[in-house]
């Protein structure tokens, strides 16, 4: 890559790679904005053609934000900066593209890539923690499980939620990384609680499952850790159940099943996933989405889809589990209408590792 972009340049223009994937380019005496785009594209062209590793032919893209000096800023720090904020107006618009750097969606998007500097860094140093949820037998109330939460707390952003950095995770590239330190950190804590035997469910994102590789690293966690297994669940949201990849996502699922771990779906009700497809899965459970729970049991609506959504997972022989269960008039309603498992406020929050294992030995 280096290379190539030296080949596109003029005596007296430098390149240097700053880190990872990342390079700049230093462009002397520019007399107008047109040669700099005449110059960007033909980088991008360069970069696009495909490079030859291990007999294969690989693509990449580009994305390239242009800050100019003295209009985008007066000193070296300031001009990388807004580079740096241009390259993510690029990256926003569909990469393979440059960008110029616009002073008026600045605060937008400095905020942006502060947040994906800041998450990029919390993945490096590992410092989002997992939280655990108790998952409850409805009928008798006793603990069957837990339910691993990710949370984030940044010593400059705070707490920043799971709403904005899972979907800028997924947007980087970089769920893969986030994936594997969570079942790292489930399945170390899980090694503790090999006495209480207590399964613990992990949600897996779309992209993760089409991930090649996403099998082999799960039994090598696994095996690395000692972890049976059956302590393990796999909660997978809607979007995985993609009708192009229909074949794919059954036979990687059925090699999850074989392996012993429990699969259900995640924030049912929400998506629109075929029944016909949904009947040939190897699934366990069915999580009712909280928001058909909230206003439970006073919304008609609501009670009708939760009913529904419970009678066709028992003909589908699953279990059935609810989210967000806050007020006994919930359970009751839940417990009434044939659902098996519940979580929510009304038994305890998310809870970190430490807290949650006082829990434990007091539940």
């Amino acid at each position: 890559m280096a290379r190539r972009l030296q080949s596109t340049l003029r005596e007296g223009e430098s390149v240097a790679r700053i880190g990872g994937d990342e390079f700049t380019i230093l462009i002397p005496e520019v007399s107008n904005c047109k040669s700099l785009q005449t110059l960007a594209q033909r980088i991008i062209s360069q970069l696009e053609k495909p490079v030859q590793l291990l007999q294969q032919e690989f693509f990449l893209t580009t994305s390239i934000g242009i800050s100019l000096y003295p209009k985008d800023g007066n000193s070296a720090e300031l001009l990388v900066k807004h580079a740096d904020v241009a390259m993510y107006q690029a990256k926003s618009a569909g990469r393979n593209q440059y960008s110029f750097y616009q002073a008026s969606s600045s605060q937008q998007n400095e905020d942006e890539l502060k947040l994906e500097q800041a998450l990029r860094q919390a993945l490096r140093q590992q410092q989002l923690e997992v939280y655990y949820q108790p998952k409850f037998t409805l009928a008798t109330g006793k603990l069957c499980g837990l339910e691993a939460l990710l949370r984030w707390h940044d010593t400059e952003l705070g707490s920043v939620s799971p709403v904005l950095f899972i979907p800028l995770a997924e947007k980087l590239g970089l769920i893969h990384q986030l994936g594997e330190q969570v079942l790292r950190q489930v399945c170390s804590q899980l090694r503790i609680w090999q006495d209480l035997a207590v399964p613990v469910a992990i949600n897996i994102s779309a992209l993760q499952l089409t991930e090649p590789d996403f099998l082999s690293k799960l039994i090598n966690i696994l095996e690395q850790s000692g972890v049976s297994p059956s302590l393990l669940e796999l909660e997978l949201t809607e979007s995985c159940l993609i009708p192009e990849q229909a074949e794919y996502t059954l036979s990687v699922l059925t090699q999850l099943k074989a392996l012993g771990l429990r699969l259900s779906i995640d924030d049912f009700g929400t998506g629109y996933s075929s029944l016909s497809y949904l009947r040939r899965l190897p699934l366990d459970a069915l999580k009712i989405d909280r928001s058909f729970i909230k206003d439970l049991p006073a919304s008609e609506s609501d009670s009708q889809i939760t009913l529904a959504i419970i009678a066709m997972a028992k003909a589908l022989g699953l279990e059935v589990i609810a989210e967000g269960i806050e007020l006994t008039t919930q359970r009751q309603f839940l417990l009434d209408a044939g659902c098996d498992t519940g979580q929510g406020f009304l038994v305890s929050p998310a809870l970190p590792s430490a807290e949650i294992n006082k829990w434990l030995v007091n539940s």
